[in-house]
Parts: C-alpha cells; sequence; structure tokens
C-alpha cells in the first residue's frame, strides 16, 4: 500500500510528460498546416474508395523550414499493407539537406483489390521530439497511377519523385521507355516490379530493378520476361548534384563537407501556395530547396525477334557479295587466260635471263625499275638464297599472332560476359555506354546489333585471307615450275630464276588474322562498353597500324625487315602502355610517355634512314664521337636529302603530338594512342609515295581506286565519336550510325590492305 502511495506522483509526472495527439480528418489536395513539439503530436486520417478497376497513388508532401538535424520532423504513414517514414530535413549523401519532402505511397495494385470498390483508410503521425514547437505544412494527393498507353507521350513534371505504373499488353515482348526534357537537371530513371514497398529515394532507387541516369534523354527496354507480372513501375528520381550525370570516372566524384540545412526565405502564404502548386522552393540565396525537372516520356513498343531477321540475315549477305565478287572476277580472269592462273605479270622466268618477280600490291615495283636494271645489282643476303630458309621466318607472324590473339581474347571473352552478368543483376545501366536510342538485345545480350555488325570485319577478313592463300599457292607453283625448268636445263641463268627479291605472304597471312581479330574484340568490346574496356576494341587497331607499316617497309626493303619477335614485343608494349594509361593517367605517366615516345620517334628515325644499317647499343655514342672526330662538321650533312627531310617533318609531327599530350593530358588515352598510330601510319604511305613519284615511277589506276575506297569512309575517325552520337536507328531500323561505321570501316579496311 505504501509503496502505492509513493509511486503515484510518478505516474502523474509522466502523464504530464505525455505528448497529446491532435486527430485531424484529412482531405485530398488541401494544405494542412501544423506544429509539433514533444508534446504536442498530430494524426491525419484520410479516407477514399479504392477503385477495383484502377490502379490510384496517394502522394504525401511536407515541407518544415524550420526543422533541425538533432530534432528532426518525423512522419510515419500507415497503410493496409505497408508502414513508410521518413523525417525532416532529408539528408541525402551527408551532403544535401532538403527542408521538402514528397513522398508516393505503394499503390494496392489490382491484382490484391477483388472485384468491387472498397474503402481505404490512411494514417499519417506527425512527431517531434524538439521542445520548441517546429511549423509543419502538409499536402496529400489522390490520382490514377499510369503511365499511358504505347506511343502516347506524356508530360510530366518530377518533384523530387515521381511513380507512375504501366503494364505489357498480351502479344508485345519487349517496350522501350523513351524520356525527353528540355532541362539538363540530373535525374534517375528507373523501372521496378510492382511491389510494396517502392524504391523511390536516392538512396534506395538502385536496390532493385533496371535504373539509369538522366540528362536530357534516357531509354529503358523492357521484356516481359523482366517481370514477375504484365505489370511494371516507372520511377523518376531527382538527383540532389549535377555531378552524378557529369562523372566519366569513379574518382570524379571527390566527396565534399556537408552543408548546412537549406531554409526557405518565403512566408508561410507563399510556402504553402507552393506547396499545393508543386513547384519549386529556394533558400535565401537562391538555392533550389526542392528540385523540379519537366520531361516528356513515351512508352513504345520494339522490334519482335522475327523482325531481327532481315537486319541479320541482309548484313550477312551483303558481305558475301565481297565473297561472290572475288570469286567471278578470278573465274573470268582465269578463262580470260586460259586457265594461266599466273598472268602476264607472272610469267615463268624460265623465259627471261634474269628474274626480278613484282613484289606484293599493283604499285610494289619500287626496287624494280627499268632504270635500276642498268645499275650493276648489288644483291644483299636475302635476295640470293633459296626461299626455303628465310620463308618459315615470315610464317612466324600469324602464327605469333594466332597464339596472342587466343591467350588474349579468351581472357577478353570471359571479363564482357562477366560485365553482362553484372548489367544484369544490378540493373545499373550506367555500367555500360549503349546508344539507347538504338539498342536490339537479343538473349543476354543487351546491345546485339553493335555486337553483331562488327560480322564485316571477319567475313572480308576471311576473304582476305583466301585471297592471299591464292597468291601464295600461285607463287610457290611458279617457283616450282621455274625449279622444273632449271633442273632440265641445268643453267645457271635458269637458277637464278629461283633468287632475287621474294615473295612474302607472311605478314599478309598476320593482316587478315588481325582483321577478323578486330571484328571479334569489337564486338566483345559492344557487349558491354565502357571506358575501361576500350583497350579491347583498340587493341588490334594497334596490330594492324604496325603490321601496315611493316608491310610497306618489307616492300620497300624485302631484305631488312624486323623479326617476329621484335614486332611482337613492340604491339606488347604498346598495348601495356595503353592499359597504365587507363589505369593510371597521372602526371607522371604523362611524362614518361612523352619522354618514351620522342626516344622512340628518334629511334624509329635512325632505322628508316639508315635502313636498318646501324645499331643501338653501348657503343654507340663511341662511334658517334669517332664519326665527329674524323670528320668534323661534315659528318652532318645527309646523305639522303630527299629522305632527311621528309623525315624531320614527320618528326615534328610528332613531337608536337607528345607536347601536345602532357599539356592537354587526354582523358582517352586509348584513342589519343590510336590517333598517334594512324597520323604515323598516314606519314609513312605519304613517305612511300613521294619516293615512288621521286623515283620516277607512276602510281597505277587500280592503286588509285583502291586508295579512294578507303578514303571515303574515313576508317581512321575514333570509335567515341561514333559512340557518341546518341541516335535513332538509321538503317533497317535496327543498326544505328556507329553500326553503320563499322560495315564501312571494316571495307575501308579490307581496300586499304
Amino acid at each position: 500500500m505504501l509503496a502505492a502511495f509513493l509511486a503515484l506522483p510518478v505516474a502523474l509526472v509522466n502523464c504530464q510528460m505525455l505528448s497529446s495527439v491532435e486527430q485531424v480528418s484529412g482531405r485530398f489536395n488541401q494544405v494542412y498546416r501544423g506544429r509539433v513539439n514533444s508534446s504536442v503530436n498530430y494524426l491525419y486520417v484520410f479516407g477514399f474508395v479504392e477503385k477495383a478497376n484502377a490502379t490510384q497513388a496517394v502522394r504525401v508532401h511536407v515541407v518544415s523550414s524550420s526543422a533541425g538535424q538533432d530534432y528532426p520532423v518525423l512522419f510515419v504513414v500507415r497503410q493496409q499493407r505497408s508502414i513508410l517514414s521518413f523525417q525532416l530535413p532529408q539528408i541525402l549523401e551527408n551532403e544535401y539537406y532538403y527542408s521538402e519532402v514528397a513522398r508516393t505511397l505503394c499503390p494496392v495494385e489490382r491484382s490484391s483489390k477483388g472485384v468491387a470498390d472498397k474503402n481505404q483508410t490512411i494514417y499519417i503521425d506527425v512527431s517531434s521530439a524538439s521542445a520548441r514547437a517546429v511549423p509543419f505544412l502538409l499536402n496529400v494527393t489522390l490520382s490514377l497511377h499510369a503511365a499511358g498507353g504505347p506511343g502516347v507521350p506524356r508530360q510530366r513534371d518530377a518533384i523530387e519523385t515521381e511513380v507512375l505504373s504501366g503494364c505489357i499488353s498480351p502479344g508485345v515482348r519487349h517496350l522501350s521507355i523513351i524520356v525527353e526534357s528540355n532541362d539538363t537537371a540530373c535525374m534517375i530513371v528507373s523501372t521496378q516490379s510492382v511491389g510494396c514497398p517502392v524504391y523511390d529515394l536516392v538512396r534506395n532507387v538502385e536496390f532493385t530493378g533496371v535504373y539509369q541516369t538522366m540528362s536530357s534523354k534516357a531509354e529503358i527496354t523492357l521484356g516481359r520476361h523482366d517481370f514477375d507480372n504484365e505489370s511494371f513501375y516507372i520511377v523518376f528520381v531527382m538527383k540532389p548534384s549535377q555531378e552524378h550525370c557529369s562523372f566519366t570516372r569513379l574518382k570524379d566524384l571527390q566527396p565534399k563537407a556537408p552543408s548546412g540545412p537549406y531554409s526557405s526565405n518565403m512566408d508561410s502564404r507563399a510556402a504553402e501556395d507552393a506547396l499545393a502548386n508543386a513547384t519549386e522552393i529556394r533558400g535565401p540565396s537562391g538555392e533550389v530547396v526542392f528540385t523540379s525537372k519537366s520531361f516528356v516520356f513515351t512508352v513504345v513498343q520494339s522490334l519482335d525477334r522475327g523482325q531481327y531477321l532481315l537486319p541479320v540475315f541482309g548484313a550477312v549477305a551483303f558481305f558475301l557479295a565481297f565473297h561472290l565478287i572475288a570469286f567471278l572476277i578470278l573465274l573470268v580472269h582465269w578463262k580470260v587466260t586460259g586457265g594461266n592462273s599466273d598472268g602476264d605479270g607472272e610469267a615463268a622466268c624460265a623465259n627471261v635471263s634474269l628474274c626480278c618477280p613484282r613484289l606484293e600490291g599493283d604499285g610494289g615495283t619500287a626496287e624494280g625499275s627499268r632504270q635500276r636494271l642498268n645499275e650493276k645489282p648489288q644483291p644483299s643476303g636475302k635476295s640470293t638464297v633459296e626461299p626455303a630458309s628465310y620463308g618459315s621466318t615470315y610464317r612466324l607472324y600469324y602464327w605469333y599472332l594466332i597464339i596472342v590473339s587466343i591467350f588474349y581474347g579468351l581472357p577478353v571473352v570471359q571479363l564482357v560476359i562477366t560485365y553482362q552478368q553484372i548489367l544484369r543483376i544490378s540493373g545499373n545501366q550506367d555500367i555500360c555506354y549503349y546508344n539507347f536510342y538504338c539498342t536490339r538485345p537479343l538473349g543476354v545480350i543487351s546491345a546485339f546489333n553493335n555486337v553483331f555488325s562488327n560480322i564485316g570485319y571477319i567475313m572480308l577478313g576471311l576473304l582476305f585471307l583466301g585471297l592471299t592463300r591464292r597468291r601464295d599457292l600461285l607463287d610457290r607453283r611458279r617457283r616450282n615450275a621455274a625449279a622444273a625448268v632449271a633442273d632440265e636445263s641445268d643453267s645457271q641463268s635458269d637458277h637464278r630464276c629461283l633468287l632475287g627479291i621474294p615473295q612474302h605472304f607472311g605478314i599478309f597471312y598476320a593482316m587478315g588474322i588481325a582483321l577478323i581479330m578486330e571484328g571479334i574484340m569489337s564486338g566483345c568490346y559492344h557487349v558491354c562498353p565502357s571506358y575501361s574496356n576500350f583497350q579491347f576494341d583498340t587493341a588490334y587497331m594497334y596490330v594492324l597500324a604496325v603490321l601496315c607499316m611493316l608491310k610497306i617497309y618489307q616492300t620497300r626493303h624485302p631484305d631488312i625487315n624486323a623479326s617476329a619477335h621484335v614486332a611482337c614485343m613492340a604491339m606488347a608494349i604498346v598495348i601495356f602502355v595503353s592499359v597504365v594509361g587507363v589505369v593510371y593517367g597521372t602526371v607522371f605517366f604523362w611524362a614518361a610517355f612523352t619522354v618514351f615516345f620522342i626516344l622512340s620517334s628518334l629511334f624509329l628515325t635512325g632505322e628508316v634512314y639508315y635502313m636498318g644499317h646501324w645499331k643501338v647499343n653501348v657503343g654507340l655514342f663511341r662511334r658517334f664521337y669517332l664519326l665527329i672526330s674524323s670528320q668534323g662538321i661534315r659528318c652532318f650533312k645527309p646523305m639522303y636529302k630527299d629522305r632527311m627531310v621528309i623525315l624531320v617533318t614527320a618528326n615534328l609531327i610528332n613531337w608536337t603530338i607528345a607536347i601536345f599530350g602532357a599539356v592537354r593530358q587526354p582523358q582517352d588515352f586509348n584513342s589519343f594512342l590510336l590517333y598517334i598510330f594512324l597520323v604515323n601510319l598516314l606519314m609513312y604511305i605519304a613517305f612511300y609515295v613521294v619516293m615512288k613519284v621521286r623515283s620516277g615511277e607512276k602510281i597505277r589506276l587500280l592503286t588509285t581506286l583502291f586508295v579512294v575506297a578507303s578514303c571515303i569512309t574515313n576508317w581512321a575517325k575514333s570509335p567515341a565519336d561514333s559512340r557518341a552520337l546518341n541516335q535513332r536507328c538509321l538503317l533497317l531500323d535496327f543498326y544505328d550510325i556507329h553500326d553503320i561505321w563499322h560495315f564501312l570501316s571494316s571495307m575501308s579496311l579490307f581496300f586499304s590492305f
């Protein structure tokens, strides 16, 4: 009895500390004002009739510019099947404090409502632990929750979040949600399966479904298999900062110190009007307290699987036409020559006293012009030996390339498949940089059209290998016939027909293999194109550029050529540098790369000028000192003035590129490195043509046609330029501008060979 008497004052004190709850019967589309503290709470009760044949959404808007971080205003919303809680101020990423929040409550889906209308009740509790009264504004709206039919543009305004529902009609397998806006405010577009809760906050919108960031354009392609039923949610969430839509690497997102909470400088009436009209509120410094974005979205039906047949088989038939044309040309040539496939240009050397077989290519008569025949021949070592003694050396080019391609390609395939799996599991479509306005999925591949458009490289590469094999067989047949004639006559002149400048097909085989691998690697890159794996697409572009330069040098100097070991090591160094440039593009790297580039340019200048008759070793400086001591300043007088002028010009261009890279430090290092190879390849081709003309030789018409065919398509253009063109499909509603570039690029490379 005494204990109960002593506990009575404590109970009285606790009763006085309990908060009083003011219950308000709420009405939709009406703004309510209140003040809460530790002793005064509010309970708003909203009732509505739930339609059985429609999906309705309840949206809650709240504003409290006086709420603080230590004593926030708490909101708890209770529904039939879910509960939702949030607070003001809203803190995003520990940096942005918002004094206004809009939330869309989880709607009851049709499948759970039955066939009859029924009443629904929503309870909203408002409370705060603050000792002083904190004012707030509340507005609850009720609206239909539909995204509209396919092909119907809808105008919407996203106030932090916007949730709509959609469904896939019977017979439709894929839908595309197209979103466009005139302003560039950062927003996330997400599609989610129907269910509660709806993930419509910056911190949780990435937890489920498929999403991508948007500045002015976005498009998400959905399949019926992506959802548990025929319905889905379309969620639009505003990002607090533009950085999330503008960064290109993860390191570009630097954490910042938390800023103070946004507060409104408007009076209560202005805030009430803004809340009722769903407009933005600005703080004292003009900062946007509640970000909004006006956009138009359209739901359209995507191509069906049956509509893929014409674009796919049309591309295959187009490149098969090249094979057919080549076959018809060879057939006509065979009939015209009466079965003598060698042709007039490859006549049997038994009919002449001195053999001078022509080089590969229509313009490849650099060292065999008639005016040179009048001079005393000075054959080098490799032009006076049997072809069998050095043929295996040139076969190493394509054997090494095959081995490297296998060991390089298999991990690439594994990696891009892993990228694709991560994309599908996480739903983060920002991982891969597709042209979302023209993505045609097939199976597990999100952009099948971008992958398949590389078929031209593979088919034309196979055609080039076939043509190279034919020429190789013809050359062997000619040599075997000449050897048989020489054995019968047993004359020295006939035996000399087996010697001379040989035909080398090893680099040609390597070029064909590299063209095929370029198609495979480009296809792998387009499975999930991104900055981190762009070197997959450019690796064999480097290889092709190096092989083309080697082939030109071999044509001019068949007995002075880099070994396959050196060439492959040079390619490996280039790819290694490209990887380091992507991962560690620091100032130190650019300084080291600039020095390496200039030294490499000087070394190659010496190789070209002296035609391989010099060595870079520890005795180089001693030989240079002895040369100056014996000849003085005369040693600097060039022996080959034309060659020196062209090489000095090329070095100036290379040094300019090196200085530009060191100063500007381009972010896309792979493209920058590719530009270096393309510029040097074009300069070497120009050097080759100039030296041809300088020697009095003429450029053949057929060669000119091939050069024009390769220049029209401009295969030197960077793929990054095409990737940045986010446009609609241009060809058969299947291929975009980058796919067309793939077709033209493959043809250009084929004609360039």
